[in-house]
């Protein structure tokens, strides 16, 4: 029922407006909040366009889109409808505001023009234990973009790359290889054994 609710406010509140309007659920305000004040600082012009963020449960998700997914966006010529999980919700405070701000941006991303890709930087790095002292070469995968995906989000999440994400979000930053970093492309399959083997490949004691 809840579902057939949100479907017919979504239809009448974008069936009869021509100037942009937003509905945002106020638990997303917050994000959507941020991600305005990231465009401004960062000189990006939003779209002109009626904006609708909108929680849906996981199982009310599949059904439009037959699969589990965090988010859904519709971008049309006038209108962008995003949904979100909610169970996304769920979990440490810090932890579930984080993955929440990831989701609702990547998915703003498609908002504002952006389209999925698959590319991944890839680099040696020398990683030393932390207690034992030993060092070895190890191979790092991270995404270039919000938008590459599979994507756990990990890098923006945990603010070593935050900048540089949000940047190459409103097209301040360009994909590049340098010395050491290659960028190659990964299906998914590909990037969960690699994901896999770079976490196996730590001591027990100091995975992440």
């Amino acid at each position: 029922m809840r579902y057939l609710v949100i479907l017919l406010i979504v239809f009448s509140f974008f069936s009869c407006s021509h100037d942009p309007e937003y509905y945002i659920d106020p638990a997303l305000m917050p994000y959507w909040n941020q991600f305005n004040y990231e465009a401004e600082r960062l000189g990006f012009q939003i779209p002109d366009k009626s904006f609708m963020l909108v929680l849906m449960t996981h199982e009310e998700l599949k059904k439009i889109y037959g699969k589990s997914v965090n988010g859904l966006c519709y971008r049309r010529k006038k209108t962008v409808t995003i949904y979100i999980k909610e169970e996304l919700f769920k979990g440490n405070l810090l932890d579930y505001s984080k993955r929440v701000e990831a989701t609702v941006f990547h998915e703003l991303g498609h908002g504002i023009g952006r389209e999925h890709n698959s590319l991944y930087y890839d680099s040696l790095y020398t990683f030393t234990h932390p207690t034992k002292g030993y060092t070895k070469e190890q191979s790092k995968i991270w995404p270039v973009s919000l938008l590459t995906t599979p994507n756990y989000y990990k890098d923006f999440i945990d603010g070593s790359k935050r900048e540089y994400y949000l940047r190459e979000l409103f097209g301040l930053e360009e994909w590049k290889e340098r010395e050491g970093v290659r960028i190659i492309n990964l299906s998914s399959e590909d990037y969960f054994t690699s994901v896999k083997e770079d976490m196996e490949s730590f001591p027990e004691d100091y995975q992440d």
